[in-house]
């Protein structure tokens, strides 16, 4: 295999990724590209902490939850240093997946809980939902659990979002059909639920057939909503079984769904009312831009076989100002995993990439604008020959993405 291994260093960028270069992974070297490129440049790294997400806030500072097995929340300075540094949760399993600043500045983190006491008042059954919102000082202002008897679940980033006037949707998934939720339709079910700015519970819904169904994304669309979905069945809600996307309303409504392309769930955004989905399956990234209706307008597929012959993964995709994505991800599984990113046109052509492949464990998390043309990518790391001041435990490393 050809592993690229990109070595950091504090003061120089790491790469710098153009058509012509001896790195470049384009597949298709001899077609014109004047796209933007971009170079990725190492700013900081966390020892001993494993970011899975990362936000910059209102007020020009950092807020990340880390892998634990409680709440932890951290914020940091525009500089990465340590504001506050926060643990919320019970004396059981409680775990972080999402995080995002309402428009009031507030945050709410949201994740599974199977606790029943400190921050948490009640349990219903196995995991809940577990729901917090805190100030910009991480102070707590209200903590929820929801859900029923079975289990209740998250599928990590982009699965709470704010509606237009101060509610929330959040998007997951249930094993339950008493308490919060009034029904199932057979193992797993998409489970989405709407609640006030107060974490009530106003409204919510279950998706499924006689198997295992998951909620995966929302994403907001003018005053809709676009949510991405898991079905392991082909009845009642779905009618076969893979990826589906669907569009809903503020009252939970669905207004179409269809299926896509792909075996593994992957990330969704949007872009001047254009909606772009990314996939994979056990060889390629399957790429799709719809229209508002769920009209697929184009599609295509990225193979990394050149490269690699790992099964790839997505983690995110977000656009750019001159309208072209930025994808993160990882190949293969455990202790040999790579974390990649890579950015296409608006024609689905691969413009650059980036792998990071060390000795151990990497992994794509994050990826946001900073500013115009910047961007951070989080990345977590147990690899000891990347050359920098990393432990060889699991820790985050802050890279700098700048659009050439």
């Amino acid at each position: 295999m050809n592993k690229i291994l990109f070595f950091f260093t504090l003061l120089s960028i790491v790469s710098s990724c153009r058509s012509g270069d001896s790195n470049n992974l384009n597949e298709n070297p001899t077609s014109p590209i004047t796209d933007l490129k971009f170079k990725l440049s190492y700013k900081t790294s966390i020892d001993n902490l494993e970011i899975r997400q990362m936000i910059k806030t209102k007020d020009n500072h950092y807020v990340a939850i880390v892998s634990a097995e409680d709440y932890h929340v951290i914020k940091f300075d525009s500089n990465f240093n340590i504001v506050w540094n926060k643990v919320y949760g019970g004396s059981k399993r409680d775990y972080a997946e999402d995080i995002i600043e309402d428009s009031q500045g507030n945050l709410l983190v949201i994740g599974e809980s199977e606790s029943t006491n400190g921050d948490i008042e009640k349990n219903n059954g196995d995991f809940d939902i577990f729901l917090i919102k805190i100030n910009r000082d991480g102070n707590l202002i209200w903590s929820k659990n929801y859900g029923g008897s079975g289990y209740e679940g998250i599928s990590q980033d982009n699965t709470i979002v704010e509606t237009a006037n101060g509610n929330f949707i959040f998007v997951g998934y249930t094993s339950s059909s008493d308490f919060n939720v009034s029904n199932n339709n057979g193992g797993y079910d998409v489970w989405v639920s709407k609640i006030d700015s107060n974490g009530n519970l106003i409204k919510q819904k279950t998706l499924g057939g006689s198997n295992d169904d998951f909620g995966r994304k929302i994403i907001k669309l003018n005053n809709n909503f676009i949510i991405t979905l898991k079905s392991n069945s082909s009845n009642n809600d779905f009618a076969q079984i893979g990826n589906w996307i669907a569009s809903i309303d503020a009252e939970l409504n669905i207004i179409w769904k269809k299926s896509t392309q792909g075996i593994n769930s992957g990330s969704v955004t949007v872009n001047n009312n254009e909606i772009f989905l990314v996939n994979s399956t056990s060889t390629s990234y399957e790429l799709s831009k719809l229209d508002s209706n769920g009209n697929v307008t184009k599609s295509s597929s990225i193979n990394f076989s050149a490269q690699t012959q790992k099964q790839p993964f997505v983690n995110q995709i977000i656009s750019s100002n001159d309208g072209s994505l930025f994808i993160i991800g990882d190949f293969g599984y455990g202790n040999e995993q790579d974390a990649v990113i890579f950015k296409v046109n608006k024609n689905f052509e691969k413009i650059a990439d980036n792998f990071i492949a060390g000795n151990n464990f990497d992994k794509s998390r994050s990826i946001f604008p900073i500013q115009a043309n910047k961007f951070l990518y989080i990345i977590n790391s147990a690899s000891t020959n990347l050359q920098i001041p990393l432990s060889g435990k699991m820790s985050s490393i802050v890279t700098e993405i700048t659009e050439e």
